[in-house]
């Protein structure tokens, strides 16, 4: 390995980011009603990635049916704030 090594004791800085669809990469309905809720909302972001991506798939997935999609996202905030990783 050429280029670079490191010496015992010498300080690394690290970089955590979250992996996957969190609140600031969701649509803005959704971002809406789980920042109306605060509790839901640090249910939803505590959600590893593919309950999240779940969800959000769950949601999506009514694109045409606007009335259908506030139902899901309503749902969404109800389960996530009660706890549930997936739909009941």
């Amino acid at each position: 390995m050429s280029g670079w090594a490191l010496q015992d004791g010498q300080p690394v800085a690290v970089v955590v980011w979250r992996w996957g669809p969190h609140a600031g990469q969701l649509a803005a309905d959704i971002t809406d009603a789980l920042s109306a809720n605060p509790e839901a909302q640090a249910a939803f972001d505590g959600l590893a990635t593919f309950y999240r991506k779940a969800w959000l798939r769950w949601i999506e997935a009514t694109k045409r049916l606007p009335e259908v999609r506030a139902a899901r996202i309503a749902e969404i905030v109800r389960q996530v704030e009660a706890g549930r990783r997936e739909r009941s």
